[in-house]
């Protein structure tokens, strides 16, 4: 029998206790058996011994720092029914059935446990209530900063396939949210500079993650494993994205390292409590029809300035409002006043008039 576990989001293992664990396998395995899903016996004692299984999984894993359990009751993990399969190969696992056959001769289940996200672990009660807004522009070059080393990483510790487990993943991505050192003590030379330089210095430090996880094989062959990276860099950033680090997780530890290193400057975010709408660094949206832009507040007026989607008079004044980004075909095809060649141009007149 093969248990194949998933983590789900971010942060940390909700355990629950050994009995709790036993009674939710017992719950799963009647309605098996109840379902004609094989002996009741067999089910109830297979779903007992899963069960040990991942207790004593939990209690011999490491906690990750700064995690909280939840609270509350109720079942955390997700139990999925049987698959059958011939072997535990790739190949073999890709076309599990879920009713068993003379030629399936080994079987898994799934556990899918969810990890829970909890400032309050990071971040002490006076920074972590301040105003959740911070600077628009250093979220999200510390967003991509994330997205990018984690990519790299990931592509130095993959096979020659590219093939991307979620084990690896999920230990890289904590290894590199570890290295943001939230809440930690800050070290002296950089209570000497203002926080923008703070937060470049931790930039730079965290383009030394990939070197720092790679693996010894990949470092004996880097020249070979940087054709790798180039090469598979955009579509290993869009696999991270869609799989390990959405863009609102990026955002949110953006947020937390910009709050923790940001203090007491409050350069790139706001010291007062639930300020709101009124805060410079609000999220403000464009409100031009067809933009997608969000940025802080104090950045939309700059931003309408240039904004493609903002309605403005024609250049020729002749009283038509046109988008900005499509002002150049109204000139050259629809202004009434637009310039135009003589209609004699092709027997050498040169004329060019309205």
């Amino acid at each position: 029998n093969g248990w194949q576990w998933e983590e789900a989001d971010v942060y940390g293992w909700d355990c629950i206790d050994a009995e709790e664990e036993r009674a939710h396998a017992a719950v799963a395995a009647s309605a098996a058996a109840a379902a004609g899903d094989g002996d009741d016996n067999d089910a109830v004692h297979d779903a007992a011994g899963l069960a040990d299984d991942k207790v004593r999984a939990n209690k011999m894993k490491p906690p990750l720092s700064r995690t909280k359990k939840s609270g509350g009751g109720g079942a955390i993990g997700t139990l999925e029914g049987w698959r059958y399969s011939a072997d535990f190969s790739a190949t073999a696992l890709q076309k599990a059935s879920t009713k068993k056959s003379p030629l399936h001769f080994v079987r898994r289940r799934r556990l899918v446990r969810h990890r829970v996200f909890d400032p309050s672990q990071f971040l002490r009660d006076e920074i972590r209530l301040q105003c959740d807004h911070c600077d628009s522009e250093t979220i999200n070059d510390i967003s991509q900063k994330l997205l990018e080393v984690l990519s790299i990483a990931t592509l130095l510790q993959t096979d020659v396939q590219h093939n991307l487990t979620d084990a690896a993943g999920l230990k890289l991505k904590e290894k590199l949210i570890e290295e943001l050192h939230i809440g930690g003590e800050v070290p002296p030379y950089l209570l000497r500079v203002d926080s923008q330089t703070r937060i470049r210095s931790l930039c730079n430090e965290l383009d030394k993650f990939p070197q720092k996880t790679a693996s010894i094989l990949s470092k004996t062959s880097m020249f070979n494993r940087s054709e790798v990276v180039r090469d598979g860099l955009s579509d290993r950033m869009g696999e991270i994205a869609a799989r390990f680090m959405c863009r609102e997780e990026r955002d949110e530890l953006a947020k937390l390292v910009i709050r923790h290193l940001d203090t007491p400057d409050f350069v790139l975010h706001c010291p007062n409590r639930k300020c709101g709408d009124a805060c410079e660094f609000c999220p403000t949206k464009c409100p031009n029809v067809g933009c997608d832009v969000c940025e802080s507040r104090k950045y939309m007026a700059h931003h309408q300035d240039s904004c493609g989607y903002k309605i403005v008079d024609c250049s020729n004044r002749c009283g038509k409002k046109i988008a900005r980004n499509k002002m150049k075909i109204h000139l050259s095809g629809e202004c009434e006043l637009r310039d135009a060649s003589c209609p004699f141009r092709g027997m050498g007149c040169p004329a060019v008039v309205l």
